[in-house]
């Protein structure tokens, strides 16, 4: 992504700095080699995201630009960086351009001295960048040597992987499970450590047992593992396992908990997640025993509000900061979703639906739907 408009004061500074930087760095020695194998996980993770489409001023999960590229894959170490190729430099450590090693960050600068570029060094003059509009994330050469080389260290501890569980509880669960006849088979890899350092986990023929000190062992298999998969295991909104896939009271579907939400799954809806205060809101009315029924989506975005929902088979719950969540189904989710749901005039639902004398209401932002028992007209009231 191009750095943010600078005053003209602080942008001849900048400039100044740039080729100040550029002029001194050719000069340094070469940098010691990077700790560990710090620098191979940048370019690994940077990797995972191959093929992302590039949109400017985006930082994932699916699209990026050039320093929203390098502010996830560094923010996947616990390393903030601004959204910015100016400051994303400043907050490096300098190099120069022959003591680049994988995981360096190259940056590129114009006659002027503005850094208008960066990407993540994969060795052999090959970075990992996402470049313009129209293109993806990728490998391409490093094409000019208008650049500088910037590093950002090692965090704390990395490398050090976490203790193994006490008495390899992985394998206790697995045994109480069944061992190789239960649902999960035979096992495929051994004991590894997750890649966020915290947990530990092995992956079976048919599912996974993910371990943490704080959560225990638990197992996740078909299409719940696989959505949370999708998502990126551990890494998401949802975290670790906190339950071995359970069946729900009515026997209709299956479920797990995770540290973050939750995973929900019928043959009729397939597996869906749902999280945070909407989550809240359904345990309250009764998970999928009450009228809501299980989610058919995962949580999602509004599309022009900032808000957030998820349809269930009877209905909807949204949320937004102002209103927070509240469920909305039937005549009258029909009636609003036919104005434009939270883009019509009456904005987000501020209550669920109560009863009124003669039929049903709910409260939104902008006024009132009521439902008639009688009739079954839904009118603004």
């Amino acid at each position: 992504m191009p750095a943010y408009r600078l005053s003209r004061r602080v942008w001849a500074a900048t400039v100044v700095l740039v080729l100040l930087w550029a002029s001194a760095l050719a000069s340094l020695p070469a940098s010691p080699a990077r700790a560990g194998s710090f620098g191979d996980a940048v370019v690994a993770e940077a990797a995972t995201h191959y093929g992302a489409p590039y949109e400017w001023g985006a930082a994932g999960p699916n699209t990026f630009d050039c320093s929203g590229l390098v502010m996830v894959v560094f923010g996947r170490f616990g390393i903030g960086l601004p959204h910015f190729t100016v400051d994303q430099y400043a907050a490096s450590q300098h190099l120069a351009q022959d003591a680049k090693q994988p995981g360096d960050v190259i940056f590129f600068y114009d006659d002027t001295g503005y850094i208008y570029h960066d990407g993540i060094y994969a060795g052999n003059n090959m970075m990992i960048a996402a470049t313009h509009t129209g293109d993806v994330v990728r490998q391409e050469a490093i094409w000019t040597g208008a650049y500088l080389v910037g590093r950002y260290p090692a965090p704390a501890g990395f490398g050090t992987p976490p203790p193994p569980p006490p008495v390899s509880a992985i394998g206790q669960h697995y045994a109480a499970l069944g061992g190789p006849s239960s649902v999960l088979g035979a096992p495929v890899t051994g004991e590894l450590a997750t890649p966020d350092g915290v947990g530990r986990f092995v992956h079976y023929r048919n599912g996974s047992i993910y371990w943490t000190p704080g959560t225990g062992a638990w197992e996740t298999h078909g299409a719940i593992r696989g959505l949370w998969a999708a998502m990126g295991w551990e890494r998401t909104v949802l975290g670790y396992p906190v339950t071995d896939e359970l069946g729900t009271p009515g026997g209709r579907g299956r479920f797990n908990h995770f540290q973050g939400g939750s995973i929900y799954w019928t043959p009729q809806t397939d597996a869906h997640e749902v999280h945070g205060a909407i989550r809240d809101a359904w345990a309250g009315m009764g998970w999928e025993t009450s009228l809501l029924g299980f989610p058919v989506t995962n949580e999602l975005g509004t599309p022009y509000k900032f808000g957030r929902f998820n349809h269930f088979e009877g209905g909807s719950v949204y949320w937004s900061p102002d209103t927070g969540a509240h469920e909305v189904h039937g005549d009258i989710r029909a009636a609003w979703a036919a104005m434009g749901w939270e883009n019509s005039g009456l904005g987000f639902p501020v209550s669920s639906e109560y009863a009124v004398p003669g039929g049903r209401a709910s409260d939104f932002q902008g006024g009132t739907l009521r439902w008639d028992a009688g009739t079954r007209a839904v009118t603004i009231g």
